[in-house]
């Protein structure tokens, strides 16, 4: 193959991807929509001219003539009959050539053909037809109708037109001659006789001379050594390709169309130029590394993007797994029995001195291609010493808090300088992880018109893309701040349409593919719907189990690398995506064909050879995707509706945990611009602690966070009922499970937020023999129903406080049931009468509530609180509950109690009372009906 020729053929490709290509199209190109070319014009007029001007050759002279002896209208109405003027559509010549991306088009057609492709390819250009339609250009492409246009009735073709072209067309004219000064130009459908084409060089090569930028012919016709020199001459170099040579280039890859002859062969070379690599496909590693090197300072992960890089071959396919990729390529699957040996793969790189090992390693990790059909690329070995070829993001230390490395990161990031890479992007995604959109949107505003100015437009785009996804972070953050015009602010994200900014950009073919998908949602949540799907058959997978069946399957597998391609896509690529809808569902689902898979029952078949597939602790990779992609009241419904009671964590799960606990106690509070992003992964984080009950976890450190993240703020707040759960699961150290409980009674709301909290430490330090021997009052915020909460501590304190503790709850205690237990539990005889008839008057609407009359019952019953009987029998006489439970044996409507009312009693007096026959067979019903879980029904059935 002509080396040349090969040249060229790259010269034009480079020019086309820089955003720096011309194609000057001509007549050849309509000729295959069937539009008549020249000649047939010319001569169709001269059958309507005298006959002595049969023989004449001069086509402008005729054109002349007939538009003399006509007059303008059947001059205009013949050239439109010949022509096809409306008539014909474009053909796949036009699609071809708009696919070179070209930046301007330039045209000596009159037809509409290729305003039509335009149109259906739904691309933006300007369509120049006369000299005022350049002052109104707005697209930075255009069509350029150098010769005319119907539309304009100033079409150039006869003596006159071309004489008179300087005056009539001056701006054209002129911007033309820039193009070519400035731009690669290449010629398509134009022949070696051309009258057009000879025309413009002479005048080109007039006025520019040696400023004019070498233009490209592209020709199916071999030109002789004569031919060459002469178009050499005028500034052309000839690209000739025969149909051996396309074949080689282009092999198997061209898809066949309606063209045939010049047409065909025309557009086999567009699709030359626009495919061609210097690598040949058949070595496809290198080919692969060749066509993806280019991109990796503006892209880590081409995602799911990468299968617009392989070359289209039958019988391939596209199938992601846990460990990388299927295509069903034979070249994969031999070159995977081929090195299979050390030697051979050392052997292999031998072979390939441009392919950079360190480099492959990272694009290879980046992509999830730890192995192509059987192929290992990344090995144990790799992931042992992951460090030395993979910088650890900032957002891996971000999600395990540790904030002296993110301070120390970001220190750097802000001192260092540009780059025009995709290290630029680390400071504005990481401003926006920790929730300061507004300095985010800013830095993404400064990088917009270097990235520009540079010609990084993968970059730009990517920028555009965040600013547009974190506009509605960005107008939160300030739609409270008066010194800021909020809408103002995001106008940049919000002026265009990203599609319409992704169209214009000169961005090669597969990147474009890539953004589309992204700007798609992922080509419209392909992957949202899998994982959903999964997810359910995970669920099915549980259930099966549960009913003794089994299930073996890479369901949960598939679904985990599917999670963590989406993740690595947009972190490796600083695209900010977690905060769509697309990426909220696919990580949900994620968590659920997480706890599902660990909530599956393990059963075995065929003596335990087939055993069910299923999660058997949740390691860190788990934790992480949970803890910080869900809403924590999102989570906690998960764990509620799907029933998980209880986790088990892997040895690296315990140690993501600790790392954890660590970060959160470094000396840096909090570098998170909003409270409430930190509290929501802390309760995430603690949630999981809380429904685990792991040895190896730090207990000291888990109480201590609880200790310095305990706040009376709206949003920096623990749930109650995770810390519930980890006071149970996680014995403290006395001495913490005292400042713990300070630090609750501290903070507590008047909706008594923490008492079952502050309840079981109490009891945890009474079962110890905790005295407390100082309390102040001063200690903690005066609310309605702290003497509620103070009342639990009383059964701890010592001798020389009870006194004091003891009139203020007596007195302050504000709710009837919490007055009747502080009173009974602690055995009060100091309490005041005036105080629960206070109470019982006040809380009279209560008194049907079954636990309000269990407490009555026990004072009604007990010696001491002989003062109060009178008040409580009169409330009995209409409380049906209330009599049965001062009295069960003695109650005479047996009928009208309900189980509830039973289940009040103590556990003697429950057997006792269902060992009555009416009483047990309204136990079975209840039992029957009960919604209750399998613990609750088992405790019950003990009493049958």
């Amino acid at each position: 193959m002509d080396r040349q020729q090969i040249a060229n053929l790259l010269k034009i490709q480079q020019s086309s991807r820089a955003n720096k290509l011309v194609v000057f199209v001509g007549a050849g190109v309509s000729l295959n929509s069937g539009i008549p070319t020249w000649n047939r014009l010319i001569d169709s007029m001269k059958k309507e001219l005298p006959s002595e001007l049969a023989q004449e050759t001069d086509v402008l002279k005729i054109a002349q003539m007939y538009k003399d002896s006509r007059g303008d209208k059947e001059y205009m109405d013949k050239i439109k009959e010949v022509l096809l003027y409306n008539k014909a559509v474009p053909n796949p010549l036009h699609k071809s050539i708009l696919s070179l991306n070209p930046c301007h088009i330039i045209t000596t057609n009159y037809d509409d053909l290729i305003e039509q492709e335009i149109s259906n390819e739904f691309l933006q250009y300007d369509i120049i037809r006369e000299d005022k339609d350049i002052p109104q250009m707005e697209n930075p492409n255009s069509l350029i109708k150098m010769h005319g246009d119907y539309l304009t009735d100033n079409i150039v073709l006869t003596e006159k037109d071309y004489y008179d072209y300087k005056d009539n067309f001056p701006l054209i004219r002129s911007y033309v001659q820039s193009l070519f000064a400035s731009k690669l130009v290449l010629f398509v459908g134009f022949s070696f006789a051309d009258l057009n084409l000879k025309m413009i060089l002479n005048e080109l090569q007039n006025i520019l001379s040696e400023n004019m930028q070498r233009a490209y012919l592209l020709s199916c016709e071999e030109p002789n050594y004569t031919t060459r020199q002469y178009f050499e001459k005028k500034g052309i170099n000839i690209l000739y390709f025969s149909e051996k040579d396309v074949y080689e280039i282009i092999g198997s890859d061209y898809s066949e169309n309606q063209l045939s002859g010049i047409g065909k062969h025309t557009d086999k070379l567009l699709h030359a130029i626009n495919h061609y690599s210097s690598t040949s496909k058949k070595d496809l590693a290198q080919y692969l590394y060749n066509r993806i090197l280019p991109y990796r300072d503006e892209l880590r992960s081409f995602g799911d993007g990468l299968r617009y890089f392989f070359p289209k071959e039958e019988g391939m396919y596209w199938n992601t797994h846990s460990k990388g990729l299927q295509t069903g390529l034979e070249y994969f699957k031999s070159l995977a029995h081929k090195l299979k040996t050390k030697q051979a793969k050392r052997q292999f790189l031998i072979e390939h001195p441009s392919i950079d090992i360190r480099t492959l390693l990272n694009t290879a990790y980046y992509n999830y291609l730890f192995e192509i059909d059987g192929l290992e690329i990344l090995d144990n070995k790799f992931f042992e010493n992951i460090d030395k070829y993979i910088n650890q993001p900032v957002l891996f230390y971000i999600h395990r808090f540790d904030y002296e490395k993110v301070c120390q990161i970001l220190k750097k990031l802000r001192a260092r300088p540009i780059r025009y890479c995709i290290d630029d992007l680390e400071l504005p995604y990481t401003l926006y992880v920790l929730g300061d959109y507004m300095e985010a949107y800013q830095q993404y505003v400064k990088l917009l018109s270097l990235y520009w100015n540079r010609q990084k437009y993968i970059l730009y785009f990517i920028c555009r893309y965040n600013l547009w996804a974190i506009r509605n972070g960005v107008y939160s953050q300030l739609m409270l701040n008066n010194e800021y015009d909020v809408d103002k602010e995001i106008e940049l994200a919000t002026e265009k349409d990203l599609e319409e900014i992704l169209g214009k950009l000169p961005l090669d073919f597969e990147i474009k593919k890539i953004f589309q998908d992204l700007i798609s949602f992922r080509s419209i949540g392909e992957h949202a719907i899998t994982i959903e799907n999964l997810k359910e058959e995970i669920f099915k997978q549980r259930k099966l189990a549960e009913n003794g069946g089994y299930s073996i399957n890479s369901n949960i597998v598939k679904l985990l690398s599917l999670y963590e391609r989406e993740n690595m896509f947009s972190w490796a690529n600083c695209i900010i995506s977690d905060n769509n809808a697309y990426y909220r569902s696919i990580s949900e689902n994620n968590a659920l064909g997480i706890l599902n898979s660990f909530a599956t029952p393990s059963t075995t078949m065929f003596g335990g050879l087939a055993v069910n597939t299923r999660i058997k602790s949740l390691n860190d990779s788990m934790l992480e995707s949970m803890i910080f992609d869900l809403d924590c009241k999102r989570l906690k419904e998960i764990f509620k509706r799907y029933e998980i009671a209880s986790l088990k964590l892997s040895k690296d799960g315990v140690n993501f945990i600790n790392t954890c606990l660590n970060g959160l106690l470094s000396k840096h509070f909090n570098l998170f611009r909003q409270e409430s992003i930190l509290y929501n992964y802390l309760n995430n984080l603690l949630l999981f602690i809380s429904k685990s009950k792991e040895e190896t976890i730090s207990v000291d450190n888990l109480y201590k966070v609880l200790i310095k993240y305990l706040s009376k703020s709206n949003y920096g707040q623990i749930d109650c009922v995770i810390i519930y759960y980890i006071i149970i699961n996680y014995v403290p150290q006395k001495e913490m499970a005292q400042e713990l409980l300070f630090k609750l009674l501290s903070i507590t709301s008047e909706r008594q937020q923490y008492i079952q909290c502050i309840y079981r430490l109490v009891q945890y330090l009474k079962e110890n023999k905790v005295i407390i021997d100082k309390f102040d009052f001063n200690w903690f915020s005066n609310k309605d129903y702290i003497a509620t909460e103070i009342g639990f501590v009383y059964q701890i304190l010592s001798n020389q406080v009870k006194d004091t503790i003891l009139n203020f709850c007596v007195e302050n205690i504000n709710d009837l049931y919490d007055y009747c237990y502080f009173i009974y539990k602690n055995k009060i005889e100091k309490f005041s009468a005036q105080r629960f008839k206070y109470l019982l008057e006040k809380g009279n609407e209560k008194l049907t509530d079954e636990d309000v009359c269990k407490m009555l019952a026990k004072i009604r019953r007990c010696e001491i609180y002989q003062e109060l009987y009178t008040d409580i029998d009169n409330i009995a006489l209409s409380n049906e509950c209330l009599r049965f439970l001062v009295s069960p044996l003695d109650f005479n409507l047996p009928d009208k109690v309900q189980v509830e009312w039973i289940l009040r009693l103590d556990d003697e007096e429950k057997k006792e009372i269902f060992a009555i026959p009416l009483y047990k067979e309204k136990l079975k019903s209840y039992i029957s009906e009960s919604t209750k879980n399998d613990h609750k029904i088992n405790d019950l059935i003990e009493y049958l």
